[in-house]
């Protein structure tokens, strides 16, 4: 079973590198193309900042992961749910600062940074970028933690991979449409609040008896 899980996990990491990287390649061209360099240098520069907001993260979920190893191989739901139960917890307060950050990014970004794009266009295209990130934190974060600890990685795999291609399609004929960059990253934020809640579904449906309100054990 445990071999299984490893070789699910090996083989649906490969397709997602393999997805991304087409998507990746493929995208950025068409945002250039169809929208100009300015936007497609917005884009990437905002994306590249947020990636620094996962340092609210600041390694509880790896501490998380290897407190979880041992509930989760001996089938200890109640230590579980005590360990997720201090998870979720701290994730949503990082959440809220995370939320805080990308709005005060939003603001001071068209301020501090030259660009022929409009204020309001700038300032949609950081907050909405940012919302989605602030989404995958606070609501999937703790079930990455978890899933990894029970083997299933490659059940948040798979769906991230999946967004990530269904965007990149979205975001293609939003292009082709005459769509502006904002409508490009409001699609990005809906489809990656889809994504959390399936995942979300998934884990309530798998493991009903999984109780974030239990005593914290952490």
């Amino acid at each position: 079973m445990e071999k299984r899980r490893g070789l699910k996990n090996l083989i649906f990491g490969l397709i997602a590198q393999g997805a991304t990287f087409a998507v990746g390649i493929a995208l950025p061209r068409m945002i250039m193309t169809a929208l100009g360099s300015e936007t497609n240098g917005l884009i990437s520069s905002v994306n590249s900042l947020l990636t620094y907001l996962s340092l609210l993260e600041a390694g509880v979920g790896a501490a998380a992961l290897q407190a979880l190893y041992r509930p989760c191989a001996t089938n200890d739901r109640e230590a579980i749910s005590g360990i997720m139960a201090a998870t979720d917890r701290f994730y949503r307060k990082t959440g809220r600062l995370y939320l805080l950050a990308v709005v005060l990014l939003a603001t001071l970004y068209p301020l501090l940074v030259r660009s022929e794009l409009s204020y309001t266009e700038v300032f949609s295209v950081v907050l909405l970028t940012g919302l989605s990130g602030v989404v995958s934190h606070t609501w999937q974060g703790r079930l990455r933690v978890f899933l990894t600890a029970e083997g299933r990685a490659y059940v948040i795999t798979n769906a991230i991979t999946a967004a990530h291609v269904l965007t990149g399609l979205v975001k293609a004929l939003l292009l082709l449409r005459g769509c502006r960059a904002p409508v490009l990253q409001a699609a990005t934020l809906l489809l990656t609040a889809a994504e959390v809640a399936l995942i979300n579904v998934y884990i309530r449906r798998r493991y009903a008896w999984l109780d974030l309100s239990a005593k914290r054990d952490w």
